[in-house]
């Protein structure tokens, strides 16, 4: 009975532990598809309203290039921040 109750215990930490591993992977999951969406919106908006012939003025199409790089570098650097 000794023995059962200590493999019970062991597999209970056990069990928990690997609950625990799951609900850090789903939040960095639910992390990770946020910043996809995020990246998949930036590149929209790069190939519709920046690089489109007949788009912004020039000067426009400018300032939205900076605004979408600046905001694709924070991201990066959230997606390094999850990787780890």
């Amino acid at each position: 009975m000794e023995q059962q109750c200590a493999r019970a215990q062991l597999a209970h930490r056990m069990t928990r532990q690997l609950t625990v591993r799951l609900m850090h992977a789903k939040r960095k999951e639910q992390a990770l598809i946020f910043l996809s969406t995020d990246i998949k919106t930036l590149s929209r908006w790069l190939s519709h309203d920046v690089l489109e012939l007949a788009g912004p003025p020039l000067h426009v199409s400018e300032e939205l290039f900076d605004f979408i790089v600046a905001e694709r570098q924070q991201r990066e650097c959230k997606c390094n921040a999850l990787r780890y």
